[in-house]
């Protein structure tokens, strides 16, 4: 008897809800699109994101919720402020060889800054890891 071995699907890229997301504290949750009303009847395209009710307690639960209903906003300026979408890295060319330096922390580098204190750094880390590409 022979097995057959079936291919493993390749994993895409996460894409989340779009934005803009809002947190509503009355309702307990965080959503997304158009709640809106015709004759009493829900007509909008309103999606709960998050279900708070229950979920989190304490001082920090306003704050909490603010932060992850800002997140697709986070991403989008991040990706800005990187130039994510026009693939060029975050150097400028200063010679022949291809050195160049990162336009965040001033470093020399022939490619994308990889320091960990580079702050054009750390907001390409975090692009991968809101769509799912960190490295493990």
């Amino acid at each position: 008897m022979q097995l057959k071995v079936s291919k493993m699907p390749e994993i895409s890229v996460k894409k989340h809800t779009p934005g803009p997301w809002r947190y509503d504290e009355k309702r307990c949750g965080i959503f997304a699109g158009e709640k809106k009303e015709d004759d009493g009847l829900e007509v909008g395209n309103e999606v709960r994101i998050v279900d708070l009710y229950g979920a989190m307690g304490g001082d920090d639960t306003d704050a909490d919720a603010l932060l992850m209903a800002s997140a697709p906003d986070l991403l989008a300026a991040l990706k800005d402020v990187l130039g994510v979408d026009d693939d060029r890295d975050h150097s400028e060319e200063i010679d022949e060889d291809g050195d160049g330096v990162c336009r965040f922390c001033g470093r020399v580098t022939k490619a994308q800054c990889t320091s960990d204190d580079c702050p054009g750094n750390k907001a390409r880390l975090a692009i991968e890891k809101a769509e799912g590409k960190e490295s493990k």
